[in-house]
């Protein structure tokens, strides 16, 4: 006769045959011990581990905010700077009673114009659903980082349309000395020669390139010639024809802008996708307020 009892577990029926108790039939597929590797047997029940930090990349910092420049802030779409045209000449020795001598500067300007520049990111409603990181701090620092990225590329080339031809030109294709840097830092006229306000802009390569000529002199570890280096790698390379090296006075240097970045998040435009939009903007303007106040290094054919 066949009894219904308890499992041993307490909880479930089993059969009794021949005082043996037999297991219900809900065990009887398990084959495995329980485990992290496979999914059916434990697995799904163990989450992957996860570092709820996004590890971001790294940029060079914006130069124009590292630098002495000269900025400005305007509601409209550019901003129009007064600039000394031909200077003053120096004053004249003059008779008594003799008439004055006669000089006026001229005066010019500088149209510094905003442009805009964006970024559109989009993710998904799961995604934002799901996320466990520190997504939208490291958004933040991403944009930021990009808004460097492009302040670097656009300044850059702008003052290499604005500055003046090269201060002085390299005797090598492929090498600079350090006479030839001196020769740079003195190729810029000493009224613009003010120590605070003036440095080098270059490529880090090209940096630790020039430590590297410099040698034990500790004139290579404190910038160069005790000057500051602001790094761009929107600057040219060290190679034949090109303009490696700038040196200048960056209080002349100027930046308009629409203060901050605006960023904006969509829920409806991409909805259909099931996608949210993440806008982000900026204004800037860029540009040498006086092109004697910049000199390059040329090197040579």
């Amino acid at each position: 006769m066949t009894a219904s009892v308890l499992s041993s577990h307490g909880s479930r029926p089993g059969r009794s045959i021949g005082g043996l108790i037999t297991p219900d039939s809900s065990y009887s597929n398990i084959k495995a011990a329980f485990n992290v590797t496979n999914g059916a047997t434990g697995g799904y029940l163990v989450p992957d581990p996860l570092y709820a930090q996004i590890i971001a990349k790294r940029d060079l910092a914006s130069w124009v905010r590292q630098g002495p420049t000269s900025k400005f802030t305007t509601p409209a779409d550019h901003l129009l700077v007064p600039a000394e045209g031909t200077a003053h000449t120096d004053f004249v020795l003059t008779a008594e009673a003799a008439a004055y001598d006669e000089n006026e500067a001229t005066i010019d300007q500088v149209d510094l114009v905003l442009s805009k520049y964006t970024k559109l990111v989009k993710a998904s409603e799961e995604f934002l659903s799901y996320n466990g990181t520190n997504f939208d701090q490291w958004l933040m620092e991403a944009l930021g980082r990009a808004e460097a990225g492009t302040e670097n590329t656009v300044a850059t080339a702008a003052l290499y349309a604005s500055a003046q031809a090269s201060g002085i030109t390299t005797a090598s294709a492929t090498a600079i000395t350090i006479p030839e840097l001196a020769s740079l830092v003195g190729s810029l006229n000493g009224g613009y020669n003010v120590t605070g306000q003036t440095g080098f802009i270059m490529k880090n390569a090209t940096e630790w390139y020039l430590k590297g000529v410099f040698g034990t002199n500790y004139y290579a570890f404190d910038g160069l010639f005790n000057m500051p280096v602001f790094r761009s790698d929107d600057m040219e390379a060290v190679a034949a024809t090109k303009k490696a090296v700038a040196f200048g006075n960056f209080n002349l240097f100027g930046v308009v802008e629409k203060p901050g970045m605006m960023v904006q998040r969509n829920p409806y435009l991409y909805m259909a996708n099931g996608q949210v939009g993440i806008f982000a903007s900026i204004f800037r303007g860029y540009g040498v307020l006086q092109a004697e106040a910049f000199k390059t290094l040329l090197q040579h054919a």
